[in-house]
């Protein structure tokens, strides 16, 4: 059985990966109220088994799937390490609120010799394989990424840990880490990198990067933005590698209320054996090793 702790994405997201991958899934009672308030969740009653306390569900089940915010999740992790015979674990980024207890963790899990996964959604896009190709076929290249959208917290006033570095969140923690994953998984370092600052938090990223096969990627990341589009360019041929509305569109899904990331999940999942990208060790080592390096980077106060 997978556990699930998490009122959010966890349930919404990870659990209809896993019941329509065909396993029973098993989440604390009080999770009950939001899988009936939300109608795409209704059908999925049958594979759900709901427990009234932690221990009841970590006991039963050989997968854990932590979708909270930083700190819980590096708490849940000690815990369940130090007390659980739990040897299967999904995360969620960022891992813990910095990348010098990211690497901690990191360790901590190695020696326990347990599996698990990072929710680096990006690898498992429509349009993934083809950036890949692009980088590993070309010699050189000139590319830019550009993901303009509002974030939920700021469209709403939301006050929450996503907004604040410190505690794990913010535009880079949150948001570019996405495409920090990608550009590590092709051994790109960082040459500039600013970030601006709104009115109380990063809401602008501009950043440079190169590989040693002379392809350089070119970011800009804005979280406070009224249009909404998501586009890979081909500075040097003069194309559009990709062109959404946002890196997981799916206008279909969409229109049915389904999270069009429920697909990318599904992918991960099955991958989980194959040792690839999402729970492929060293890329998550040198993920977060860039991840350090654009953190410390310039902030501009726009």
């Amino acid at each position: 059985m997978v556990g699930i702790i998490g009122k959010g994405f966890g349930l919404y997201g990870y659990l209809p990966a896993f019941v329509e991958l065909g396993y029973q899934v098993g989440v604390l009672e009080d999770s009950k109220t939001v899988i009936k308030s939300r109608s795409e969740l209704a059908h999925l009653s049958d594979n759900i088994s709901y427990f009234s306390s932690e221990r009841n569900l970590f006991e039963i089940c050989d997968k854990i799937v932590l979708a909270t915010d930083p700190l819980r999740q590096e708490s849940y992790v000690e815990t369940l390490l130090n007390q659980y015979s739990i040897k299967n674990f999904f995360l969620e980024k960022p891992i813990t609120v910095n990348p010098s207890n990211t690497q901690l963790l990191i360790k901590k899990l190695q020696n326990h010799n347990t599996n698990f996964n990072v929710g680096f959604n990006f690898f498992y896009t429509v349009w993934f394989e083809n950036f890949k190709e692009l980088i590993l076929n070309k010699q050189s290249a000139d590319i830019l990424i550009k993901w303009d959208f509002m974030a939920y917290h700021i469209k709403n006033d939301v006050d929450t840990w996503k907004k604040t570095t410190d505690k794990g969140g913010g535009l880079i923690n949150f948001y570019g880490i996405h495409l920090i994953s990608i550009l590590a998984a092709f051994d790109f370092d960082l040459i500039e990198s600013k970030k601006y600052i709104g009115k109380d938090q990063i809401v602008l990223w501009k950043a440079i990067f190169v590989n040693h096969r002379t392809c350089k990627v070119e970011i800009s990341l804005n979280i406070n933005s009224t249009e909404e589009g998501f586009s890979i360019y081909n500075n040097q041929d003069k194309y559009f590698l990709t062109h959404l509305k946002n890196p997981f569109s799916n206008d279909d899904l969409e229109k049915y209320k389904r999270d069009p990331r429920i697909d990318n999940l599904k992918q991960m999942i099955s991958s989980n054996n194959r040792n690839t990208y999402s729970s492929n060790v060293d890329l998550i080592q040198k993920t977060n090793q860039l991840l350090s390096k654009v953190l410390i980077s310039r902030t501009v106060r726009s």
